[in-house]
């Protein structure tokens, strides 16, 4: 877990929902990069090797990742 610009970044979810309970802001680890993809701070191949090696240590799930797939695809908004 680290602390960015006042909002606690973490891959663990039961540490995000006590943040969350706590009200303070918190946001996922992966969510994080997309963000910053989002914002042009990172190119497309890097986020998705960021990623990759997130799934490689527990910090994001396959189901995360094939979400961020759709997102990136269809212009960042979800399919319903």
């Amino acid at each position: 877990m680290t602390k960015s610009e006042g909002v606690c970044i973490s891959s663990d979810i039961r540490a995000i929902n006590k943040f969350n309970n706590l009200q303070i802001p918190c946001i996922q680890l992966d969510v994080f990069f997309y963000k910053q993809f989002l914002n042009k701070k990172i190119r497309k191949n890097k986020f998705i090797n960021i990623l990759r090696d997130l799934k490689n240590v527990n910090g994001t799930s396959a189901n995360r990742i094939s979400i961020f797939f759709e997102l990136i695809s269809n212009g960042g908004k979800k399919d319903e």
